[in-house]
């Protein structure tokens, strides 16, 4: 496993290598970049673009929402996972029983949106675009 953490305040690219990476954006709009192996990509505070590459990566979603949507490029259903903050998504239960009254997941756009209250996908906060996600089934979530 190597560690790649982008530090400063201003938008960076990150690119990892044919290993196991984990790279951490700052708080502005970075691009993260896994290429080959097991990759964890987090975003960060910024609109972020991130590309696990080959492999089984993980896209972490662990910052408040604040409105900046990461964009998930190449999510593979069945293999890569979206990991959930316990403490930013504490309405989702960790046996993800009841992912699908808190997230929403809009197909033609591929936007997926949270909302703590379970008061519907119009009071929802955006946090990514993820295309080819299909639907909520809890395979392709982690809570932690």
């Amino acid at each position: 496993m190597e560690n790649l953490t982008l530090i400063g305040t201003t938008a960076k690219n990150g690119t990892g290598n044919a290993l196991n990476n984990e790279i951490r954006g700052n708080d502005a709009g970075n691009t993260l970049n896994g290429l080959a192996g097991n990759d964890i990509l987090i975003g960060g505070l910024g609109a972020d673009t991130l590309s696990g590459g080959e492999g089984q990566d993980t896209f972490v979603f662990e910052s408040s929402l604040n409105g900046k949507v990461d964009t998930i490029t190449d999510f593979v259903v069945g293999q890569d996972k979206i990991k959930l903050s316990a403490t930013i998504f504490s309405a989702i239960s960790a046996d993800l029983s009841n992912i699908k009254e808190h997230l929403f997941y809009d197909t033609a756009s591929g936007e997926l949106s949270y909302n703590s209250q379970n008061s519907g996908a119009d009071n929802a906060t955006p946090f990514a675009i993820v295309a080819g996600l299909q639907n909520l089934e809890g395979d392709k979530f982690i809570i932690g």
